[in-house]
C-alpha cells in the first residue's frame, strides 16, 4: 500500500507580464499565470486546499483557482493563478510576488514570480556614408568599403510596444556609442518615442562620427552601441541588449584631404596682405610626387598653383602663401577656394575658408558732405551661388558760398578810405623835402 501523496508539476511558476496590453485608463495589468498541474501519487484520496501569501511589489486581487478539491488516487487537478500586476515593474524584474501553499496529507509551496515584456524594439541600424545610404543592419554586421575621412552616420529605428491610447507609454533614453579608442564628434544622442510609435529613417536619432584619416588599409574599426536610462513615463525602466558593427578601411590609390586651413588676418581694412595655410595629407596607399594646392577667387583676383614636394603614404605636408588684396576689392565677405590636385588637374579633395574686406577710412576736406544712397551689388559665381556683398558709397563734396552784411560793407569802405590817407599825407611830404 502506497502513502497518500500529492505532488506538484513546478515549484516556480513565472508569470509573462506584456505591458502592451494596457488600455487608455489601466494603472494594472489583468493576468492569468500558466497551469500547475497537482498530481495524487498515493492510492487513497486526496482533500486539498491552497492558500496565497500576501501579495509583494503591488499585486493585487491574486486568486488560486480552485482554491481546495478532492484527489483521486493517480488523479491530477490543474491550478491557476490570477490577478492584478502594476504597470511600472522594471523589465529586469525578477522577484517572487506571492507564494501558493498546497496542503493536503503533505505541503508543497510554488514561488510565482514575473517576468516583463521589453516595450522597446530596435528594428534596425541604417549606415549612411558621405549622406548617402549605404545599408541597413538588423542584427550585427559588418560596413565594408570604408573609407579614411568618410563621414559616418548612424540612424536606429526604435519601436515604442505600448498601446497609443495607455496615456503612460511614451518612452525616453540615450543611445551611446563607442568607436574603439577613437573619441567621436557625437558620442550620444536622447531620444523621446512616443506610445504607440516608431521612428523612421527621417526622424530616427542620429550618431555621426568621421573614420580617421590616418588609418591603415584593412583595418577595422569596432563600433559598439549600448541603450541606457530606457524608461516610460509610468515609471518602468527597460533594457536592450549591446549592439555591435564593423567597420572595415579600404584605401583608395589615389587620394589626398586638405585640412588646418586657416587665414590671417581674418579681416582687412587699409593693409591689405593675407597669408593662408593648412595641412595637405596623404590618405591614399600610394605616393604622390606631383601634388600641389590651388587658391582661387574670382572677385578677390586670386589663382594661384602651388606645387608641393613628393607627398607619401600617410604623410603630411604644410603649406603657406601670401596675397595682396587690390584696394578696388569693395566691402564684402569672400570664399577662397582651396584645392588639391595630383598630376595637375586630377582633383582629390576642396575646401574654402573666408575673408572679411572692410572700408579703409580716409580724410577728406569736405565743408558739407552729402552721401548718397548706399548702392549694394552681390557678385555671383559661376556656379550660381551668391559668394559677396561688396557695399560701395562715394561722397559729393560741395563748397557753398556766403553772403556779405551791411557791417562787412562799411569796414571795406573805412579800410579804404585809411589807405587813400597815408598815400596823401606821403606824397605831402615829399612836396615839403623839395
Amino acid at each position: 500500500m502506497v502513502a497518500a501523496e500529492v505532488t506538484v508539476s513546478a515549484t516556480t511558476s513565472t508569470l509573462k507580464l506584456d505591458y502592451a496590453d494596457l488600455g487608455e485608463d489601466d494603472k494594472r495589468l489583468d493576468f492569468d499565470s500558466e497551469a500547475i498541474t497537482v498530481t495524487n501519487t498515493g492510492d487513497a484520496s486526496e482533500s486539498v486546499t491552497l492558500t496565497l501569501s500576501d501579495p509583494q511589489d503591488s499585486f493585487r486581487n491574486l486568486v488560486a483557482s480552485p482554491s481546495s478539491f478532492t484527489l483521486a488516487p493517480n488523479a491530477t487537478q490543474t491550478v491557476t493563478l490570477s490577478g492584478k500586476a502594476p504597470d511600472d515593474l522594471d523589465y529586469n524584474y525578477n522577484e517572487v510576488f506571492t507564494t501558493l501553499t498546497i496542503a493536503a496529507s503533505n505541503t508543497l509551496t510554488v514561488d510565482f514570480k514575473a517576468e516583463v515584456a521589453p516595450m522597446i524594439e530596435i528594428n534596425s541600424v541604417y549606415v549612411y556614408v558621405d549622406g548617402d545610404e549605404e545599408d541597413n543592419y538588423n542584427d550585427e554586421g559588418s560596413v565594408e568599403e570604408i573609407h579614411p575621412g568618410d563621414e559616418i552616420e548612424l540612424r536606429f529605428i526604435l519601436k515604442n510596444r505600448y498601446d497609443d491610447d495607455y496615456e503612460d507609454g511614451d518612452i525616453s533614453g540615450t543611445i551611446e556609442v563607442e568607436l574603439d579608442d577613437f573619441d567621436l564628434d557625437n558620442e550620444e544622442v536622447d531620444f523621446d518615442l512616443t506610445a504607440g510609435d516608431d521612428f523612421g529613417k527621417s526622424d530616427a536619432p542620429k550618431i555621426n562620427f568621421t573614420i580617421p584619416l590616418n588609418t591603415d588599409d584593412g583595418e577595422e574599426y569596432e563600433i559598439y552601441f549600448t541603450f541606457s536610462d530606457l524608461k516610460s513615463d509610468s515609471g518602468a525602466e527597460f533594457e536592450l541588449e549591446d549592439w555591435t558593427l564593423t567597420f572595415t578601411v579600404e584605401k583608395d590609390r589615389d587620394a589626398l584631404s586638405i585640412s588646418k586651413l586657416k587665414i590671417t588676418p581674418e579681416e582687412v581694412e587699409c593693409s591689405r596682405e593675407i597669408e593662408i595655410s593648412g595641412e595637405l595629407e596623404n590618405i591614399g596607399s600610394d605616393d604622390q610626387p606631383d601634388a600641389s594646392v590651388n587658391f582661387y577667387s574670382q572677385y578677390l583676383g586670386i589663382n594661384k598653383m602651388l606645387e608641393l614636394p613628393t607627398v607619401r603614404d600617410g604623410e603630411s605636408k604644410t603649406f603657406t602663401q601670401t596675397f595682396e588684396i587690390g584696394s578696388e576689392v569693395k566691402m564684402g565677405n569672400y570664399p577662397i577656394d582651396i584645392y588639391a590636385y595630383i598630376d595637375g588637374d586630377d582633383e582629390m579633395d576642396n575646401q574654402h575658408i573666408n575673408l572679411m574686406v572692410k572700408d579703409c577710412a580716409t580724410s577728406q576736406p569736405v565743408v558739407e558732405e552729402e552721401q548718397e544712397e548706399n548702392e549694394s551689388v552681390t557678385p555671383v559665381a559661376e556656379d550660381g551661388e551668391t559668394t559677396a556683398t561688396p557695399v560701395s558709397s562715394s561722397n559729393i563734396v560741395k563748397t557753398v558760398e556766403k553772403s556779405y552784411t551791411k557791417d562787412d560793407y562799411l569796414a571795406g569802405i573805412m579800410l579804404v578810405g585809411l589807405v587813400l590817407a597815408v598815400i596823401l599825407i606821403v606824397v605831402f611830404a615829399i612836396l615839403l623835402l623839395k
